[in-house]
């Protein structure tokens, strides 16, 4: 048998024995293997997978960058010491080693480099959510915006950076992504309400209405464009 079916093996019995968590046979497995096969990349890296779903932190990365030193264009621990450093909320460190993964990846499309392109993105959006908790509502923005430049399909996100940038009184900032989202996504009455709102703070009462019965449409028991709307009923019967 090829070291390569070997270790294809080896892979196949670690996936069982991780899976019905018996961590310690898989982890005796693999230093065997070590032992018998020699110093081996891709054995130090299962080694590492082995550790972490242990949450042995600080033994799996030792065993990532093992893997590296041994084999230096091996992509799979740098993606793996990517998401554990992730995993601690260790994220610039996190970020550094994914740009070297990115780096190495031949395409960008790739389905590892989407996956960790949305960890980090929402890594972003964790430390906005912490900022705006403390009032630091401008340092929340940038770290939302930081989390849509990555991973843009995010329409939540997007929309709760508009309505930040609304309260921070950016509302052509907060419109542009609002415009976008509308482009987009689906249909949202509450897209349509905020772009309602902007117009009436603008002055602008015929688009404000327009944007509210468009929410309408979109959901007839949206709430709070019938509440809006209801507003300006009786602004306009007022000024009569």
């Amino acid at each position: 048998m090829s070291i390569r079916d070997t270790l294809r093996e080896i892979q196949d019995k670690v996936d069982i024995y991780l899976s019905v968590e018996r961590f310690q046979v898989a982890e005796k497995l693999i230093l065997g293997a070590l032992k018998e096969l020699g110093d081996l990349a891709n054995l130090h890296n299962l080694l590492g997978l082995t550790y972490h779903r242990q949450s042995r932190f600080n033994d799996a990365i030792a065993s990532f960058e093992n893997a590296r030193r041994i084999n230096p264009k091996f992509i799979e621990p740098i993606l793996n010491l990517t998401i554990i450093h992730l995993d601690l909320g260790l994220y610039e460190e996190a970020e550094r080693f994914y740009e070297q993964a990115k780096n190495s990846l031949e395409a960008e499309d790739s389905q590892l480099s989407s996956l960790l392109v949305g960890r980090l993105a929402n890594m972003h959006a964790e430390t906005a959510r912490a900022y705006e908790k403390v009032g630091l509502v401008g340092e929340a923005i940038k770290e939302f915006e930081k989390a849509t430049a990555l991973y843009p399909n995010m329409p939540d996100i997007i929309l709760h950076l508009a309505q930040l940038e609304i309260q921070n009184g950016r509302r052509d900032r907060a419109q542009s992504y609002l415009l976008d989202m509308e482009r987009r996504f689906s249909p949202d009455p509450l897209v349509q309400n905020f772009i309602g709102l902007i117009a009436y703070q603008n002055g602008d009462y015929v688009e404000a209405k327009s944007r509210w019965r468009k929410a309408q449409e979109i959901h007839p028991e949206d709430r709070l464009s019938k509440s809006y709307l209801r507003c300006l009923e009786h602004l306009e019967f007022a000024g009569r």
